[in-house]
């Protein structure tokens, strides 16, 4: 047995020694002009002409396998290739650490620091204060002792409420080394929401900061959680003297300072890994409040060896970390990576878009991490003669749109971008990752893969009344092949392994389908619409929610967005559907029997625009831009930016309730200074007018048709 310990150790070592780049091929991107597809149908029908498809602007032909050559520098069984070593690869490496005992998130980073003790591990852009492995490893330890003698028990949860800074990451491993279970908390939070994250976690022991100690002392205050929460405060803040409260209040440095900072027994966490969870991770809370979701320990472990592989990242490398640590791109993807290639991660406290550049200089960061608004909010930024000049060369994440893509290649020279699709709450079956330079996808997957292990499906989707399509034998149908030979449905992901799903199990049951294509077999279903080419590569349509069916076709809210994003005079666009009581189209059919729903668009213009200028500009840009349908009826017009989650995805919810009253939108609220303006696309004038109580009234009755 102990020899075969040491075998399975040699291996290891092996194996992180081993440079995962050789098995990516994949050259600098090249900006591609062969494809945008504009249209998102979950079942492909399609009541149009080719000639009315051009004329409107629908999807063009993915290519023949030769352009996917071009664009990519590499051929597609080339591809296909490096996507089948990378897969070997990627199971030998996390067969080799479940052999050695690497299952437990605390294991998995003392081994980087036994092996680079010296080696720069942290560094904040803030402060300016670095912190090698060794470094970490012993703040991390003294956390450890504390939680230990504290009373944390193994799997225990404890919430985490920090912004990005280096504490953050010692003091969630010290966490992890005392086998407890981390729920990392949403540092916008306040109030209900903030009570909400800490009540479902059932914690009783809260970190936090100085700076987020107001937002947890008003929450406290208003809307306290049903249980005790102990809160230790990491900064210079006294701590409240009220030691008979529910809520008591002590500063950790002087309780830290007494600690060992050797590392405390293993046993205390001995058993807890693979399935068990590390984190808990927030959904985003696009339409409401937001879902505790299980990041078991395997997870964030194969985060690490499937990105770094696929980033090609070294241990001379430096990883910009702007994204919130509390999420699964900031905290699982871009961490765990620098600890699987060993090298050192920078910090921002939050991101900056016109300081982005100058902190990848000022740093020498050649890695980052993004979401697609990231890149959005960059790319805005007035150009520079040095946009080109910094050291990054490679940047990961996801929703990077076609034309943004284009761009962050095209003016910043960036050399490799990464793209995924995946959720917080979704089965790491086989990530879906586009390193190949295939401009706009979030993935690829060959389809020798999904007809042999099947694990990833698009199935049919009815879009008007939001839920899978059904055969008369009660199973669903895989999306129906197109012309082109493409596929367009909800994704869904095959449970091989256990499913941690959410702290609630009447949450976790709502995102599984059951008896999908057999009797017995259980699915994870995303809500997400996607398309995957002849070739295999997937592109990201739309939330099955957020997509909605005019005028007999589907409307992808994403694409419009992306459509009207690109208008000069629009600094941001947020695209939803309303519902519209009664309502008559222009052909003279009623839309649906008692409802309807309708595109409606809420926008930021740009500085200085006039109100009268940027509606006709918005206007005409749209009109020559999408086909008829996908037109938004309505245009709310912002005086501050659209509400987002803390990854910078917009909230549609209040939007979607507000709808197209003029009472509700045009009304003045606490959170900007002025009243949104309300304007209608009338058809029979031909411009944008003002949508007044009067105006309302005669869409809702059917006075004026759409």
């Amino acid at each position: 047995m102990a020899g075969s310990r040491r075998i399975s150790s040699v291996l290891v070592l092996s194996l992180l020694l081993f440079n995962p780049a050789v098995f990516i091929h994949g050259d600098r991107p090249k900006a591609a002009s062969s494809f945008l597809h504009r249209r998102g149908n979950a079942q492909q029908r399609d009541s149009t002409t080719n000639g009315e498809r051009d004329k409107e602007g629908a999807a063009a032909d993915e290519g023949t396998v030769d352009d996917v050559a071009a664009e990519c520098g590499m051929s597609l069984e080339e591809i296909e290739a490096s996507y089948w070593h990378g897969y070997h690869y990627d199971r030998q490496v996390m067969s080799a650490f479940e052999g050695a005992g690497l299952t437990n998130v605390a294991d998995y980073f003392e081994a980087a620091a036994d092996e680079v003790p010296d080696s720069l591990c942290i560094e904040s852009v803030e402060t300016g204060e670095k912190l090698t492995y060794r470094q970490v490893d012993e703040r991390a330890n003294k956390v450890a002792h504390w939680a230990i003698k504290a009373g944390v028990k193994k799997g225990e949860v404890v919430a985490l409420f920090m912004e990005n800074r280096p504490e953050f990451i010692w003091i969630w491993l010290g966490f992890a080394k005392a086998g407890a279970t981390i729920a990392l908390i949403n540092t916008n939070l306040e109030g209900d929401l903030l009570q909400h994250a800490i009540q479902v976690s059932k914690a009783t022991i809260v970190v936090t900061s100085d700076t987020l100690l107001p937002a947890w002392r008003g929450m406290v205050a208003s809307h306290p959680p049903e249980q005790s929460c102990k809160l230790f405060i990491y900064g210079k803040t006294k701590p409240h003297n009220v030691p008979s409260s529910r809520f008591s209040e002590r500063s950790l440095p002087p309780l830290l300072r007494r600690m060992k900072k050797d590392r405390p027994d293993k046993k205390c966490r001995a058993g807890f890994g693979q399935y068990d969870p590390h984190f808990y991770i927030y959904t985003s809370g696009t339409t409401g409040k937001s879902k505790a979701a299980k990041f078991n320990h395997k997870r964030v472990i194969g985060a690490g060896v499937t990105w770094a592989r696929h980033m090609q990242l070294k241990s001379s490398d430096k990883f910009y970390i702007p994204l919130p640590l509390y999420h699964g791109n900031g905290g699982v993807v871009a961490v765990s990576a620098c600890w699987r290639a060993r090298c050192a991660m920078v910090l921002r406290r939050k991101l900056s878009a016109s300081r982005f550049l100058d902190d990848i200089r000022r740093f020498g960061c050649t890695a980052t991490i993004y979401v697609g608004e990231v890149w959005r909010y960059i790319c805005v930024q007035p150009p520079k003669s040095s946009d080109r000049s910094h050291p990054l060369r490679v940047a990961a994440g996801n929703g990077l749109r076609y034309e943004t893509w284009k761009e962050v290649v095209d003016r910043f020279g960036v050399e490799r971008l990464v793209e995924h699709y995946g959720q917080t709450e979704m089965p790491a079956a086989h990530p879906m990752i586009n390193s190949y330079g295939k401009v706009a996808s979030c993935g690829f997957i060959p389809l020798s893969v999904r007809g042999s292990l099947g694990t990833e499906k698009l199935i049919q989707y009815d879009v008007e009344n939001d839920c899978a399509v059904r055969g008369t034998d009660g199973f669903c149908r895989e999306a129906d092949l197109a012309p082109d030979g493409s596929r367009t449905g909800e994704a869904i992901v095959k449970l091989e392994e256990p499913y941690s799903g959410y702290t609630s199990d009447e949450a976790t049951d709502k995102v599984l389908y059951r008896d999908v294509f057999e009797k017995g077999d259980t699915w994870y279903h995303s809500g997400d619409l996607l398309r995957v080419d002849r070739h295999g590569f997937f592109y990201f349509v739309d939330r099955a929610g957020d997509s909605y069916r005019w005028k007999g076709e589907n409307v992808s809210t994403n694409e419009v967005c992306e459509v009207i994003s690109q208008c000069p005079v629009v600094k941001e666009a947020n695209v939803y559907g309303v519902t519209v009581p009664s309502v008559n189209t222009q052909d003279g059919s009623t839309n649906h029997d008692t409802f309807g729903k309708v595109g409606m668009v809420s926008v930021l213009p740009r500085e200085g625009v006039e109100t009268e200028a940027f509606l006709s500009q918005l206007r005409e840009h749209v009109h020559a831009n999408l086909p008829s349908y996908a037109r938004p009826a309505f245009v709310r017009i912002r005086r501050t930016e659209n509400e987002k989650t803390g990854t910078y995805k917009f909230k549609k919810y209040d939007f979607v309730q507000d709808g197209f009253d003029p009472k509700k939108v045009t009304k003045t609220s606490p959170s900007h200074h002025q009243a949104d303006l309300l304007y209608f696309d009338h058809p029979e004038e031909g411009r944008y007018v003002e949508l007044t109580a009067d105006v309302y009234t005669a869409i809702t009755t059917g006075a004026i048709r759409l």
